[in-house]
């Protein structure tokens, strides 16, 4: 699963390392909208613990799990 990337906390320093091991990874970082509905399909999934509604972060590590899942068919 890959590093945690939300960077509002981060110096210039850690983000710049952040970008770079995304680089040598090949990663790329995209934005998306995410409804209510979706968020709840996430936990109904047990992608998405519901205490973890709120946190971007974690919506962010679940989307990635369930694309990852549905890519690979796992």
């Amino acid at each position: 699963m890959p590093a945690k990337t939300y960077c509002a906390n981060k110096t210039p320093a850690e983000r710049m390392r952040s970008y770079r091991q995304r680089q040598r990874r090949q990663w790329r970082s995209v934005r998306i909208e995410i409804s209510a509905v979706e968020i709840d399909a996430l936990m109904k999934r047990r992608y998405l613990d519901p205490k973890n509604r709120d946190d971007l972060t974690a919506i962010g590590e679940a989307a990635t799990a369930f694309i990852s899942d549905a890519l690979f068919g796992v």
